[in-house]
């Protein structure tokens, strides 16, 4: 009953709620050096952004980690990855040289989070450790309408992981300055390239034999590790060796030889005509999306199958609400009212599941078109040149979904 009225109450805000461009999300830090939460539709309550205020200062204090979190009902763009993104980048969040900045936007009414990490953070918080963050720390409760404790432990276990003592000592030293000294450039070179040899290959030995699980979870968890080590190996050629064998390892990982559990005898890899025929249609619908692709083993001795998910190519892609297949989509957003400076417009947005055809359509408000005197808009155009925060990049770090 709870989620229903939250549901039914953020429904009603929504269509009051004017959506935000990236250059309109107030930046608090313009008026606030300690304040980090930008909460303009009190979304969260006064006691939860004092508490948030509080816990990112004291990370800061002890990291010089910059993090901002930005609550809003509703932005200008149904592409809440590209919005965190940009918001990043236009505000500058962390330290320039550093690039130790975190974004955690919230958009309401696309039951839409995005953890967006600078590049120096992309070593202690990988895209792996973000997705697990949202999926087992604030989505369980954002499901249950509460914001508060959703985004209060989930500020608490970026803490966790920033704050450890190898951490911080990766934070608090100066080693991400853009110009290596070039003095006896190409023995500092070779000499750095077998250490990070040495070091990513003792990395390697403790990643892969901690891999557990099925095969297509040991693919996924091991894949940004494998990501990291051959743009590693572009710039340290000694890494290269490394990195190439444990891309074939990782290769292998998914398309090696993989024996029947009831037999013992190699199952065989079916192949796309072939594996139809033992999908469901939910399955087949989503291998047509590309959203998901699966991987199906047929043992020709006992006839015993496994079939196995993969993330698929195409991410636009969400879960259906109503048949649970990843085949829903945006399919348009239509403005059937333009805004004009003395009224606001209207428009729909229509979603489609590809499965089973289930339709939703979603009306937004338009809001008035203001002059680029007004105090929003200035307010905006302030806070490109990064406002009170460091002057941070971000390279599309981190990770994201919907609850």
């Amino acid at each position: 009953m709870r989620k229903i009225i939250v549901l039914f109450l953020t429904s009603c805000v929504t269509l009051w709620a004017f959506p935000y461009s990236v250059e309109t999300v107030p930046n608090v830090k313009l008026k606030c050096q300690s304040c980090y939460v930008t909460n303009p539709d009190g979304i969260l309550s006064a006691s939860a952004e004092h508490q948030l205020n509080e816990a990112i200062g004291r990370l800061e204090a002890e990291t010089a980690v910059e993090v901002a979190v930005v609550v809003v009902q509703t932005i200008d763009t149904d592409d809440c990855y590209d919005f965190a993104y940009r918001l990043f980048n236009h505000w500058g969040l962390g330290k320039s040289g550093k690039d130790n900045g975190l974004l955690v936007l919230f958009v309401a009414d696309q039951r839409a989070v995005k953890i967006e990490t600078g590049y120096g953070l992309e070593g202690l918080l990988p895209d792996m450790a973000c997705d697990n963050i949202l999926n087992e720390v604030m989505f369980p409760l954002f499901k249950q309408g509460d914001y508060d404790e959703g985004f209060l432990l989930g500020i608490q276990a970026v803490a966790e992981k920033l704050t450890t003592d190898e951490a911080k000592e990766e934070l608090l030293l100066n080693t991400n300055s853009p110009k290596m000294e070039r003095v006896n450039f190409w023995s500092n070179y070779l000499m750095i390239g077998f250490c990070l040899l040495i070091l990513m290959t003792w990395l390697t030995y403790f990643k892969m034999k901690k891999l557990r699980g099925e095969r297509n979870i040991r693919y996924r968890e091991i894949a940004p590790f494998v990501k990291r080590t051959l743009l590693l190996g572009v710039f340290f050629w000694p890494v290269l060796v490394l990195a190439l064998w444990l891309r074939n390892a990782h290769h292998k990982i998914r398309y090696g030889k993989y024996p029947c559990s009831e037999c013992g005898k190699s199952m065989r890899l079916l192949s796309e005509k072939e594996e139809d025929a033992h999908l469901s249609s939910k399955a087949q619908a989503e291998e047509h999306v590309k959203s998901v692709n699966y991987d199906v083993w047929l043992c020709d001795n006992c006839q015993n199958k496994k079939i196995l998910p993969y993330t698929g190519s195409v991410f636009s892609y969400t879960t259906c609400p109503k048949c649970g297949a990843k085949t829903y989509k945006l399919d348009s957003n239509v403005v059937t009212l333009p805004a004009t400076t003395l009224t606001t417009g209207r428009g729909v947005k229509k979603y489609t599941c590809h499965h089973c055809n289930h339709m939703e359509t979603v009306a937004y408000v338009i809001p008035i078109i203001v002059a680029a005197s007004s105090s929003r808009s200035s307010g905006g155009g302030g806070s490109s040149s990064g406002g009170s925060w460091g002057g941070g990049r971000s390279g599309g770090g981190g990770a994201g979904g919907r609850f």
